[in-house]
């Protein structure tokens, strides 16, 4: 049985969407957060044939910041798990990968000596 769709709803599978979610290793908060980061996923209106477009950066609320390098290392672990997960919805394995990174690098900012 084929359901025809509405103009409106041909137009809503058709544009690309921005999703902007905040990562925290823990998220019931049963443990201190100390860092934090912000996923942003373009998703094409063919998603998931195309996999999202994913860019991250440090929450502005996270009390230690990850470097550069660190966020990059993260971005290159989400494209793996977008990569394994190609052609099918993923976007909650990428949350669940960045929460993962997040949780092993869950550390205090440095304290000066």
């Amino acid at each position: 049985e084929y359901e025809e769709l509405s103009a409106e709803q041909l137009s809503a599978h058709r544009t690309r969407r921005r999703l902007s979610l905040t990562i925290l290793p823990y998220p019931s908060a049963h443990e201190a957060n100390h860092v934090q980061a912000v996923l942003e996923a373009t998703l094409e209106p063919t998603y998931p044939v195309l996999l999202p477009l994913v860019s991250l950066r440090n929450a502005p609320t996270a009390s230690h910041k990850l470097s550069e390098a660190v966020l990059q290392e993260m971005g290159t672990r989400l494209a793996e798990v977008s990569s394994e997960h190609a052609g099918s919805v993923h976007l909650m394995a990428l949350v669940e990968a960045a929460r993962e990174f997040l949780i092993a690098r869950n550390e205090p900012e440095p304290q000066p000596v």
